[in-house]
């Protein structure tokens, strides 16, 4: 398991990137918000990192299709922040085997036969931008998900992936600008807070088998990540702090912020 990005919703505003990419480029994060891609009802654009990315999204119109269902009325009903963490795996349905025998009630997969070998001209003339499953991409998919109900106490979500396994190579050509260039090679460690601690834990148990408790969090090791869980005041909601690692001294201790999520860079 590794982690590939972050479902994130701001208000239907261009100024707000505008904004952003002024604050964020001097950091290290070549952001280009003039590249967003806007499709059936969405505008979205990357901020890449690595093998990671920041999918920021804007709802353009009260009813999109081929978007998750609850994301929309989430976002309708004002809703904004990291609505969905995206983690790649290398067998979908032996995650999914693994959640049901845990006792968690989820939709079955698209079957493995789906999932084709792309390049990226199919990606960029069929998708538009990464992450987003349209009617017509199920046909030339080169990945399937998983979806999971949100985290008890939150609005978030936890999204697996599985790609074809020649297609994150042609993926990985498209995620330019990309902040490695300034060193920044990664997002490696995600610190979550929830509100709703015992149900939250409960429900993530189910999850991830491998949770380990220490004296003050519960931690997920992945491939090269970890998931850290905290316990956090009620009345503050839902933080996301993700630590990106920055080879680049100069780099290192810069942070910004996009609604509940918080990006800091740090030394390896």
């Amino acid at each position: 398991m590794r982690l590939d990005h972050f479902l994130i919703h701001v208000d239907n505003d261009a100024a707000i990137l505008e904004n952003l990419k002024k604050e964020i480029v001097p950091l290290g994060f070549p952001f280009d918000p003039g590249s967003e891609k806007s499709t059936q009802g969405l505008a979205v654009s990357n901020i890449w990192i690595g093998e990671q990315y920041l999918q920021i999204v804007r709802l353009l119109q009260p009813s999109v299709r081929g978007w998750n269902p609850r994301w929309v009325e989430c976002y309708n009903e004002g809703k904004r922040g990291v609505f969905s963490i995206f983690i790649a795996v290398k067998e979908l349905d032996e995650v999914y085997e693994g959640l049901v025998e845990r006792g968690t009630e989820i939709p079955e997969p698209e079957p493995k036969q789906s999932l084709v070998k792309t390049s990226k001209d199919i990606l960029e003339a069929v998708t538009g931008f990464l992450g987003l499953g349209q009617s017509k991409q199920k046909k030339i998919s080169p990945w399937r998900s998983l979806n999971l109900p949100p985290i008890p106490g939150t609005d978030m979500d936890i999204n697996f992936l599985e790609y074809h396994e020649d297609s994150e190579k042609d993926i990985k050509t498209l995620m330019k600008p990309n902040a490695e260039e300034y060193g920044i090679t990664g997002i490696h460690r995600v610190k979550i807070y929830l509100p709703l601690w015992n149900e939250g834990i409960e429900f993530l148990q189910k999850v991830f088998p491998q949770l380990l408790q220490t004296t003050t969090q519960q931690k997920v090791e992945l491939r090269k990540d970890e998931l850290l869980f905290f316990r956090s005041d009620p009345e503050a909601g839902l933080e996301v702090k993700l630590k990106a690692t920055a080879e680049d001294k100069r780099y290192a201790g810069n942070k910004f912020q996009i609604e509940n999520v918080e990006i800091k860079t740090v030394s390896p």
